[in-house]
Formats: C-alpha cells, structure tokens, sequence
C-alpha cells in the first residue's frame, strides 16, 4: 500500500520500516511517468561524500537530481540481492564492458 511521500521526513518511521519490515528504500513514482521509479534509501548504504562525488547530475522535466554511479549502483544491488537486481547487474556490466570498449 502507498505511503504518503511527506512519512519520509519522519525518522521514527523510516526506523520502523527498517527493523519490522526490513525495508531498505522508499521508493517514489509518478503518475505521469509510469516507468519512473526513485529509491531514496532508508539508511545509508555507503559514504554518502564519496557517493556523491561520483554521481551523474540529470534533469527529467525540468527537474535535476542526482543518480549514483555506475559502480555504486551495482554494489546497492549486489547487496540488495533481489533477483531483479542480480539481473540488472548483468546489464550494467554490459554497460560499463561497451563503454570500456
């Protein structure tokens, strides 16, 4: 069921997700972009400094945020080990092989 994105702000909750319903992200989406989803972590996964340090800014309708980059996205889903991370790895890998390239 959707949470309100404004129960985000509030920590006793997000504490709450993560120990009862071992949550690691909340993740947002759009009505108006159906394939857009947004995982903004629970807890932080890594050293957000250095995270940042090597993110991509990027604009979607106007609006500019910042994605990790591809070696730290693969090691979030790595350790998330959900099969649809584990696949997204293989694709990433791919990326990253045919910019290597």
């Amino acid at each position: 069921m959707p949470v309100p994105l404004f129960s985000f702000a509030n920590a006793v909750a997000r504490v709450s997700w993560v120990a009862e319903k071992h949550a690691k992200v909340f993740q947002l989406y759009s009505d108006r972009l159906s394939s857009l989803r947004i995982d903004l972590f629970l807890e932080a996964p890594f050293d957000f400094d250095r995270a940042f340090a090597e993110s991509t800014t990027v604009t979607l309708d106007s609006v500019e945020f910042q994605v990790a980059g591809l070696e730290d996205l693969i090691a979030m889903k790595r350790e998330s080990g959900r099969p649809k991370d584990l696949d997204d790895i293989e694709h990433l890998d791919a990326l990253r092989e045919w910019g290597e390239g």
